[in-house]
């Protein structure tokens, strides 16, 4: 498993920081080069009270939380132009201040293949920094085939 462009969305107010009690969204990249799926199972970090897994599966606009995010095999989630792209994270009741330009320590624990910790970093929302193009749901009639391999 591949963990890539992980970062937490910049604070929405002009303070740059998510206070206790918050909650912050973030954006991720799931890769997979194994020849069976894998399953991330759950996330969690010390600095909030939980850590969700959000997906659109119908690309309508209505998010809900999920238990579980499949990445394909020799697949990957949230790449620009995957099918499987309406993934997204929700940090739930920061314990604690959360400054913009910091990071967020995240445990992602994945079904057979255990855990991984990624450092996210918090963004800023005018330092200059150009986050990654978010994967979004195709285009109403647009067909997106199976990732090609690299």
């Amino acid at each position: 498993m591949k963990l890539r462009n992980v970062f937490v969305e910049a604070p929405p107010d002009i303070e740059y920081r998510y206070g206790p009690g918050d909650e912050a969204i973030v954006r991720l990249e799931l890769f997979s080069e194994a020849d069976d799926p894998a399953t991330l199972v759950s996330v969690r970090t010390d600095l909030a009270q939980r850590v969700e897994m959000i997906a659109d599966p119908d690309c309508d606009g209505e998010r809900e939380r999920v238990s579980s995010i499949v990445v394909p095999p020799e697949g990957a989630v949230n790449e620009p132009g995957s099918p499987h792209s309406a993934y997204h994270l929700r940090i739930v009741d920061f314990r604690r201040e959360v400054l913009a330009g910091t990071t967020v320590p995240l445990v992602f624990t994945f079904r057979d293949a255990g855990e991984v910790t990624v450092d996210a970093m918090v963004e800023a929302g005018d330092d200059g920094d150009v986050p990654p193009p978010r994967a979004d749901c195709p285009k109403k009639g647009e067909r997106r085939g199976p990732r090609t391999p690299r």
